[in-house]
């Protein structure tokens, strides 16, 4: 038995075809390799909402928000569906006057009323001297989460403040 080690494996002539005919080919039509956002950064997409409960003016009141199995940091976009989407439906109806429908469909008319939203949420930022703004993008994350206003119920009574 001979204690001498083998080279290191090279490449098939096939593999390194092909790797050369897809650099070459991103090259052409312009597409290029970006480096991946860290973990942390990504946050899971909602698929659910919870209630969140808060004392306002000494009653609980109670709010739907979007959700991830109890997880309220989570994100959606245009093309999710379900009760996480009427959770926020109901937050741009009722807390930033939005007419759109509360079907649980995060279409166009959800993300176009979303930015309004959002853009709503940055006049006020910039009203009280903030120079915090927020994305205004039509997308739903911690972000946006944290800065919506979101009906809070008691009885009759509602309350549209942020979490």
């Amino acid at each position: 038995m001979s204690t001498a080690q083998s080279a290191p494996r090279r490449p098939s002539r096939l593999w390194a075809t092909v790797l050369g005919a897809v650099v070459a080919l991103s090259a052409t039509v312009g597409l290029s390799v970006a480096a991946a956002a860290p973990a942390s950064a990504a946050l899971p997409y909602c698929t659910s909402s919870v209630t969140e409960q808060k004392v306002i003016h000494g009653a609980y009141r109670s709010a739907k928000i979007p959700s991830r199995s109890g997880n309220v940091s989570c994100q959606m976009a245009q093309g999710a569906n379900g009760k996480h989407v009427n959770a926020l439906q109901a937050a741009l109806k009722k807390c930033y006057g939005q007419n759109i429908a509360g079907d649980g469909d995060f279409g166009p008319a959800t993300k176009q009323a979303l930015k309004n939203a959002q853009s709503a949420i940055n006049k006020k930022l910039a009203a009280s001297g903030s120079k915090t703004r927020i994305s205004v993008d039509g997308m739903y994350g911690s972000e946006t989460r944290t800065y919506l206003n979101w009906p809070f119920y008691g009885g009759y009574v509602q309350y549209c403040i942020r979490l």
